[in-house]
């Protein structure tokens, strides 16, 4: 697996429909994640922006995922790939305005990827 899947496949793995921030479709249907690709060489630390999107009159939804996605990788998440790994850590969610919609619930949160790889 290539650390693009590995990433997207991390990524997906939270209930909802996850895609980078160049390839979210047109007619995506909410809720779902979307996060920058950042790759890293051994070693290396990227911290790529991740976003949830809901609509919802409540935030309780939103909130809910946002806990469950920290509470998972708040202490590292292991992600591996063809030639190595590495640790996916969670930072705090912060609430954005939509400018589109009250009814479109966003969060936003920047991760810490830790990569171990030659590749």
């Amino acid at each position: 697996m290539t650390k693009a899947a590995a990433l997207h496949q991390f990524f997906s793995s939270f209930g909802l429909p996850a895609y980078a921030t160049t390839d979210v479709p047109d007619d995506a249907i909410l809720p779902y994640l979307v996060y920058e690709f950042t790759m890293g060489a051994f070693e290396d630390v990227t911290y790529p922006t991740v976003e949830l999107y809901y609509h919802s009159e409540s935030n309780v939804p939103i909130n809910a995922k946002a806990q469950e996605i920290s509470d998972r990788c708040h202490n590292g998440a292991a992600i591996a790939f063809d030639g190595g790994g590495a640790m996916v850590y969670c930072g705090p969610w912060t609430s954005l305005r939509d400018e589109v919609s009250d009814k479109i619930k966003r969060r936003r949160s920047n991760f810490t990827i830790q990569w171990v790889s030659n590749t």
